[in-house]
Formats: C-alpha cells, structure tokens, sequence
C-alpha cells in the first residue's frame, strides 16, 4: 500500500512583501516520502485553505504541478488563481495539500513568519481596506471610514471639539458641480466664500436663506437685522440695541466728518448729525427727478448776519398740518407763537371786546407775549382799535413798553377790539428787501 507524508519545513510559510504592493501568493516548502523513501520527479497537486482543522468551509483552491528532488519540493501558490485577502480577514486557517490524488493529513495550521508580524502595525499605508487604531477607535466600511464616538485632533494631542484643528493654516473645501464653497482659517482672518463668485446664503430650515453674500459683495437681510439685541424687536428693518452704549449708524467720506444717526442712553430722541463740516456745512434732500428737495445749512444766509446758522430751504410747496408756529426761547420756557406772512418777523397779539369806563381803558399785554418781542423807542407797538356801533367822539391812544391805554374824552363807555403788533425779538430788522427812506420836497 502507497503512503505518502508532507513534513513542513523550517519556513515553511513564508510572508512575501514589498514595499509598493503586496503580492497574493504565498511560498510552500515541504518534504514528501513514500513509505519512508523521499519522492523524485512530477506530480499533480491541489492546494486548499480552510477556516477549520477538519472539514470547516473552503476559503480558496488552487491545482499546479510539483518538481520534488530527493523529496524536497518548493511551490508558490497563489500565481494560478491569486489569493484574496479576504480569505485572511480573521485567523486561524489551515492548508490543506493533496498529491496524486491523495489528500495529506493532517491539515497544517497556517502561522506568520517572523517579520510579518511587524504588519500588525502599518508605519506607511497606501491603501487600507480595513484600518484600526490602537483601540479600535476607527470603523471602515468599503470606502467610508468614520469615529463612533470621540474628538479628533489635527495638530492637538489634547482635542477640545468634535473636529479640533490647531497649528497652521486650515481649510474646508466641497465641490458642488463646478462651484468651490470654502472656509479657510489663515494666520491673520478667518474666511467663508465660494471661489465662482457665487451667493453664500445662511439659512435655517424652511428659510431659503436668511444671510446672503452676493457674487458683487451685497450683503442681503431676509426680515430684520439687529445689531446688539439677541433678537430684532420685530420682522422687518435694521435694529439697534448698545444697550449702556448710545445706539447709532455713522459713515464717513471725509477725514474730519461724518454723518450719523443715533439714539443716547435712556432718551427718547432721535438725533440726526454730523461732525467736521464747521459753519458751512449744506444737508440736501435730492430727487433724481426734481432736484433739490430740501436744504438745510448754509446755503439760506438771509439771517447769518443775526449768527442764526440752522436754515431750511424748502424747494417747492410746503403743506403743514395744524397751526404754522414759530417756537421762542423765553424766560417762561419755548413758547409757540403763531407765524405772520410778512415782510418783518412780526408777532401779532388782540383781543375780540373791550369797554371804555367813563373814557378811559387800560390794555396790559402778556407777559409771555412780551417776551417774544422788542418794544421800546426804536421798536414800538403798532396797536389798531376799532369801535362798534355808531361812535362821535374823539379818542385816542397812548402806548408803553407793557401795553396801552385809549381814551376817549367825551367819557364814553363804548365797546371796540383791538390789535396790537411788534417785532420778534432778536430778529428786529429782518425784513424782506433793504428799504432807503427818502425825505419828499
């Protein structure tokens, strides 16, 4: 009866690697004896790896010729039907080897060779199909590879976030289509922008964006934009909220001035102003269509020889709702005081009825009233009576710096009104052209 028996070889498997690829083939060296007598000569083999020392699942067959001298053969397996390395993704695995036809027992338990241990740790890895760190923390799946759980650190031993990067210059980029969006932190700025000079919008969900950047630079605000509070005080309009601070827009063109817009702390005003212009500063309200609209500064002078520097100029109609006032600073407060159409800055005082008492009556302006004018010798009132009914006699007025007195020296006791007219205080000698006074011959 034929017996025939493999004794492995010192290395009997040996590793074959390279640094640029690995190859799928593996050495197999051995030694054959026929009933105690080494083997010569050519012979048909077959070559099997399982997953059990007995029966298990066959992993891989492979059938070649073996040269055997003096009952020493060598085979490389693996360069008919290569081996995958999915047949390697767990361990043990034996090979099985049949010779003419005779299937070797036992199976031998495939081991590594001494450097191969070294590949249980890759210093340098082109490709890794299925890669851990110590630990395990890494997770692979076909081309995907992710962290359960953790920070990853890149430039930082001691990661704070998520994704922490420190040290350098670093960057996000995506490609969508032919469009690059991309944030890149530098060592001066941090940078949010697409290099196709397309919108950036921020948005939330069901917003199709709330922040949009424009290819041209615009900056475009869905709703309201606050600036200080957490949340706009409503939808629609910019919103300004310093809180201790005065809240305030300003821009600048010129070195020395600027325009502003603002709201101190605790005040209910609005002021609009602006810094650097000196006396001659001009603000224009123009239309595009009808030009200047409004102007006010210094291109209305008719009273800058008075030192009165705020001017308006209204170009066109002017309609005023209620009462057309002129307010006056006074020792009573700011006093309103109805507007006269006239060549002078007048202010106007009357009353309906007054009576004569035995030819006499006395008329005491108001103390308010006289202290928005100048009554003196140079500008004295101008006061107008009127009687009711039929009146014969012959009256007549005497006035002062507080008011006046008609009298009537036929001791009457009629009824008239009267009207009384002085100039505005410090505004005297406005008037609507210079007047030459000439003596007649």
């Amino acid at each position: 009866m034929r017996r025939l028996m493999l004794f492995a070889l010192p290395g009997l498997l040996i590793a074959s690697a390279a640094m640029a690829a690995v190859p799928n083939t593996m050495n197999v060296q051995g030694r054959l004896l026929n009933a105690g007598s080494p083997m010569t000569g050519s012979h048909p083999a077959d070559f099997k790896i399982y997953d059990a020392a007995s029966a298990g699942n066959l992993l891989w067959a492979e059938s070649s010729s073996l040269i055997v001298q003096g009952g020493i053969f060598t085979a490389i397996i693996g360069s008919t039907t290569p081996i995958p390395t999915i047949v390697f993704d767990s361990q043990p695995r034996w090979l099985e080897v049949t010779v003419d036809g005779t299937t070797l027992n036992p199976r031998l338990l495939l081991t590594t060779s001494a450097y191969a241990f070294r590949a249980q740790r890759s210093d340098t890895a082109t490709v890794a199909l299925n890669g851990v760190m110590t630990g395990g923390q890494w997770e692979s799946n076909g081309t995907d590879v992710w962290r359960g759980s953790g920070k990853v650190g890149i430039g930082i031993s001691n990661p704070v976030f998520t994704l922490d990067v420190a040290g350098g210059d670093s960057r996000f980029q995506r490609e969508i289509g032919s469009t690059d969006f991309i944030v890149s932190a530098t060592p001066t700025d941090v940078r949010l922008f697409s290099q196709a000079n397309v919108p950036v919008t921020i948005g939330t969900n069901g917003d199709t964006y709330k922040l949009s950047i424009q290819g041209d630079g615009r900056i475009n605000v869905k709703n309201a934009l606050g600036i200080g509070p957490s949340t706009p005080w409503s939808d629609n309009g910019i919103f300004l909220d310093a809180s201790s601070q005065t809240s305030q827009i300003a821009w600048d063109n010129r070195a020395s001035a600027g325009f502003q817009m603002y709201q101190s702390v605790n005040s209910n005003v609005f002021n609009f102003s602006s810094s650097g212009g000196g006396s001659t500063e001009t603000w224009n309200f123009v239309s595009a269509g009808l030009g200047t609209l409004l102007t006010i500064g210094s291109q209305s002078n008719f009273n800058r020889s008075l030192g009165v520097s705020n001017n308006l100029n209204v170009g066109g109609n002017l309609f005023v709702g209620g009462t057309k006032c002129r307010v006056v600073k006074t020792t009573h407060g700011e006093l309103t005081m109805n507007a006269i159409e006239s060549a002078h800055a007048l202010f106007m005082d009357d009353e309906p009825s007054a009576r004569l008492v035995s030819g006499r009556c006395r008329v005491n302006l108001s103390s308010k009233f006289l202290a928005t004018v100048t009554v003196n010798g140079k500008y004295p009132l101008a006061v107008n009576v009127t009687f009711y009914g039929r009146h014969s006699g012959e009256w007549y007025v005497e006035r002062d710096a507080t008011g006046f007195n008609v009298i009537d020296p036929s001791g009457s006791d009629a009824e008239f009104s009267w009207q009384v007219i002085a100039r505005q205080r410090d505004y005297e000698d406005i008037y609507l052209e210079p007047v030459t006074l000439t003596a007649q011959k």
